[in-house]
């Protein structure tokens, strides 16, 4: 077994990311937040074994055992979403399809623990030159792209919330939408103690949209005094593939970044998986902040 494989194994050890709630941990200290972003494969039966009903239970329990504040989920259809409601009792949840602003296409769901957090406003914009026309197409995107934002009352003051998924195709639409989430995560911020900017961006660092969005706002992987786990985000579903040195594909795509003012203790890159399987193509990213620290 190469060393990567058996750092595939060993990710998810006790004391990395543990099983209680952050507020829970000493090695926190302080109120504090756990805020994830997971890309989970849209439902497609021609997936085979790594179809959604085959997988989406084993996504509902690693979901209850980290137990986040705030997660937001990627390429979820509408039927994922009622399944996630479904398995995580507890959590409450906004967004929309990003087709027709309902239920039809993609969403980019924002699930909060009603327990921890209380929303106060939310919405959804859409990453084109016209955020607010249901199913507008920005720039040279392939396909229509969606942010969902929340505005909340969370660990002792009022944090802003916005989860995208980024166009796999138009580098100029990119480019723009990381310019677009910066403005809106500043803007929605405003009347908030700060920002968290969750999601699959599909761009790596080094970038142009990453270095965007990186000039507004923080990488939480880059200030986190540990992290665990690979850097890169998206494998495929195949654990073989990830770590052959000789095949190896993978790309940090996947981030959550965080605005002034917000401690980041801890990250990681979960590799949970099961008969040599990853849980999606992309890998769940996982931050524990403190926030409101001193500025």
């Amino acid at each position: 077994m190469s060393s990567w494989s058996r750092l595939l194994v060993v990710a998810l050890v006790a004391g990395v990311i543990s099983s209680c709630g952050p507020e829970e941990d000493p090695a926190v200290g302080g109120e504090s937040l756990r805020v994830a972003t997971w890309n989970i494969r849209y439902d497609n039966p021609d997936d085979g074994p790594n179809a959604w009903p085959l997988r989406r239970e084993r996504v509902g329990a690693l979901v209850r055992f980290l137990q986040p504040d705030v997660i937001g989920f990627q390429e979820a259809l509408h039927g994922q979403v009622l399944d996630l409601a479904d398995m995580l009792p507890g959590y409450r949840w906004v967004g929309v399809g990003r087709d027709d602003g309902k239920q039809t296409g993609e969403y980019s769901p924002v699930f909060y623990r009603a327990d921890r957090v209380t929303l106060s406003d939310s919405g959804t914009v859409w990453l084109s030159q016209q955020p607010d026309s249901v199913g507008s197409v920005g720039w040279d995107a392939a396909l229509p792209r969606v942010a969902t934002w929340v505005s909340a009352e969370m660990a002792g003051g009022q944090y802003v919330i916005l989860n995208a998924h980024f166009d796999h195709v138009g580098t100029e639409a990119r480019r723009n939408s990381a310019a677009l989430l910066v403005g809106l995560a500043n803007d929605k911020s405003r009347a908030a103690d700060g920002a968290l900017v969750i999601g699959d961006f599909n761009a790596a660092p080094g970038s142009e949209p990453y270095a965007v969005l990186a000039a507004g706002l923080r990488d939480a992987r880059t200030l986190g005094a540990d992290h665990s786990g690979p850097d890169e985000t998206y494998f495929g579903f195949s654990v073989a593939a990830a770590g052959d040195s000789t095949a190896f594909s993978g790309r940090s795509i996947d981030h959550i970044f965080v605005s002034e003012g917000t401690e980041v203790v801890r990250t990681a890159v979960l590799t949970s998986h099961r008969r040599g399987r990853f849980l999606s193509d992309h890998l769940p990213v996982v931050a524990d902040v403190r926030l409101f620290a001193e500025k």
